[in-house]
């Protein structure tokens, strides 16, 4: 299989006979292990199953990363990651290796294999130490077959006295246009704020300028409380806006050149009390005395589309989720068909840190 052999290449960096710092663990030079357990989702949706197992649904993730024991001065990590069922094949593994050439060049090389397409995925990139110049080559992997995809050269620098970012990216992508394969050429121009203004504001602006005919603008422009996005291209148009009322509730509204529209409102529940952290136990302590990364806020969304005509509501609480989706006749009582429903609880397999490095 190609993509278990380009992954064992991407292993045999990590190997350095010079650098083992223990036998008793796997020999690569690092000095810390895979910290992150994995994790197993349950998802129970509506229909009619075979089997538990089939009726759950269950799904393990798991993403780590190691880094050399060197530190920034090395530069060497290593991250990996995989998402599989139980009963099928996985759906992403994938490995990534970024290391430091020189002492003004960096280099990554990321595998990914997708088993619903059976195909690997491999990117190269080589970057200066400051990020401002980086060139990239993409490439598809099928039955032993290379397929270049992308190869791009990014530059960026600052503008407005440090005050915005400016990038100017070159491709040549493999694409179909109009029903025709072959390679074509665009330039990619980005502008981003590096920092709010005085009024809150940030903007960031993406232009796509093609050898076709079709060209594409993305706009983004956010404040305090709002945002609003547009993308346009010669064939479709779409404006999402959104407006933050108070702490705990927002409004999304999206539109779009098919005349789709969709409302969505958001609220995230009290913060005081009881809390779930992120992994999923309860505390007693209050908010403003946990970390941004140890709390889950629990939030309900609705979203009403008038694409499909349904209704669409998204609960979490911390491991928890559910989701519910009924079209606009299901609240007729002459009707009460199409409802669909899925719950989802995530569970971190702790005490398997020996099975890692």
């Amino acid at each position: 299989m190609p993509s278990a052999i380009l992954l064992l290449l991407l292993l045999l960096p990590l190997i350095d006979a010079n650098r083992y710092r223990s036998t008793k663990k796997l020999l690569v030079p690092f000095g810390d292990r895979f910290r992150n357990p994995p994790q197993i989702s349950l998802t129970l949706r509506d229909g009619v199953y075979t089997d538990i197992i089939e009726g759950m649904d269950p799904l393990i993730v798991w993403e780590d990363e190691i880094a050399s024991s060197g530190g920034e001065e090395s530069g060497f990590s290593f991250r990996a990651g995989i998402q599989s069922g139980l009963r099928r094949t996985p759906e992403n593994v994938w490995g990534a290796v970024r290391t430091r050439l020189s002492n003004r060049l960096d280099a990554m090389f990321r595998v990914d294999y997708q088993g619903e397409s059976d195909q690997t995925q491999a990117n190269v990139e080589f970057s200066n130490i400051d990020q401002s110049t980086s060139f990239r080559l993409d490439t598809t992997w099928s039955t032993w077959q290379p397929l270049v995809r992308r190869f791009e050269a990014t530059k960026r620098f600052f503008v407005q006295e440090g005050e915005g970012q400016m990038s100017v990216t070159p491709r040549i992508v493999n694409s179909i246009v109009s029903g025709v394969s072959g390679f074509y050429r665009d330039v990619v121009l980005e502008y981003g704020s590096v920092r709010r203004n005085a009024n809150g504001g940030r903007t960031n602006l993406k232009l796509t300028l093609a050898n076709s005919f079709d060209k594409e603008l993305e706009i983004e422009h956010s404040t305090r409380n709002t945002a609003v996005q547009i993308l346009a291209s010669r064939n479709s148009q779409e404006v999402t806006a959104s407006q933050q009322l108070d702490d705990d509730n927002r409004v999304i509204a999206n539109m779009n050149s098919l005349g789709e529209l969709s409302l969505a409102w958001e609220h995230q529940f009290s913060r005081k009390g009881i809390l779930m952290n992120s992994k999923g136990t309860t505390t007693n302590r209050r908010y403003s005395d946990m970390d941004e990364d140890e709390f889950s806020a629990s939030t309900i969304k609705a979203t009403l589309q008038t694409s499909d005509e349904t209704i669409q509501v998204e609960y979490n609480d911390g491991p928890w989720s559910c989701n519910v989706a009924a079209p606009l006749a299901f609240f007729d009582a002459r009707d009460t068909r199409g409802a669909t429903f899925r719950i989802q609880r995530k569970i971190e397999l702790s005490g398997l840190d020996d099975i890692f490095i």
